[in-house]
């Protein structure tokens, strides 16, 4: 059946269009008995106005562009789930990018930006991709989340490096000296903020047992299970390893249990990021708990204030959000 549009509408009514429209809108005056008559038909015909034609002539379409890195991963995932609900409640919604980092699929979507089909833009990709997302972003409203590069635009994360030094001396201050570290070298600032966070406190703790693997995938628990055995390997293995995200820290749980490790009496696994399945893994996930859709909330708040013409200082829009180290059974 095809769509019922205006024209019926008017003609159905008695009256113009521009009458129909001033119905619609709200906008001009217009009688009680014709604004009455008017809607009258719009129920009877079924008419649902074109909302992103009636924002794209106010220069606005209502829709928000997000660039996820990768919505497979759970940590992506909770955060658009914020920006979502936070971007409802403001009347806008979001048109999503699965990204996977790759730069044509990112030019692609960010030509809707540039000609007006969405009116600003969440990124969460790698910081090492800034410089080419600024170029095509240029001035228009722009967020960044999780992963920032300050003085470009405003972001909302939180101090991974401090958040990193808390489950790292946590974990010596529990008695542990051959604590490893898995990571990933795919040019992402928290991956490194993390790293350097292990490593000063290893220093500052006077402990020479330094060991740093490199998964080939944050998001792949066989890929974990390959950094684990790497970093069990040799004489001295680790009695503790420290993991940049969740789901490394359980694809190294899993390994550990299989290869009939006792956790944590004889090896203590802290993951990051709090997603939902690490309060079910056996023993439950010791991790650095993100308010991941907290994040989300306020990249979306401060993307809309932006597009509405808001102004920020420093401080309303680089946002550093609290964590939470929570202790469970693997530590």
């Amino acid at each position: 059946m095809s769509r019922i549009n205006i024209r019926q509408v008017a003609k159905a009514a008695g009256v113009s269009t521009a009458t129909v429209s001033r119905v619609i809108n709200g906008t001009g005056a217009v009688k009680p008995e014709t604004r009455e008559k008017v809607m009258s038909v719009v129920e009877q015909l079924g008419f649902y106005p074109n909302q992103l034609g009636q924002k794209l002539r106010n220069s606005q379409s209502g829709m928000l562009l997000v660039l996820a890195s990768n919505i497979a991963n759970p940590f992506c995932a909770l955060v658009i789930c914020g920006i979502e609900c936070e971007a409802e409640k403001r009347g806008y919604h979001i048109l999503l990018c699965n990204s996977q980092s790759n730069p044509h699929r990112e030019e692609t979507y960010l030509k809707l930006l540039q000609g007006g089909v969405v009116d600003g833009v969440i990124t969460m990709d790698a910081t090492i991709r800034t410089d080419a997302l600024q170029a095509l972003i240029g001035k228009r409203p722009w967020v960044q989340c999780g992963e920032y590069k300050p003085g470009v635009a405003p972001f909302v994360s939180i101090d991974n490096y401090a958040a990193a030094r808390q489950a790292v001396d946590y974990l010596i201050d529990s008695g542990r000296t051959r604590i490893g570290m898995m990571s990933v070298q795919d040019g992402y600032m928290h991956a490194d903020e993390r790293e350097r966070a292990y490593r000063d406190s290893l220093a500052a703790a006077g402990l020479s047992f330094e060991r740093v693997v490199y998964a080939q995938s944050v998001k792949s628990f066989e890929h974990a299970t390959t950094a684990y055995e790497a970093l069990m390997s040799g004489e001295e293995g680790c009695d503790a390893i420290f993991a940049i995200s969740d789901i490394l820290a359980c694809g190294a749980l899993n390994a550990a249990v299989k290869a009939g490790k006792t956790v944590p009496d004889e090896l203590a696994i802290v993951g990051f990021d709090g997603v939902p399945y690490s309060e079910v893994t056996l023993p439950a996930l010791t991790t650095i708990q993100q308010p991941m859709f907290e994040m989300g909330t306020h990249c979306a708040r401060l993307l809309i204030e932006q597009i509405s013409g808001q102004t920020h200082d420093n401080h309303e829009s680089q946002l550093l959000l609290p964590w939470t180290l929570v202790i469970r059974g693997s530590s």
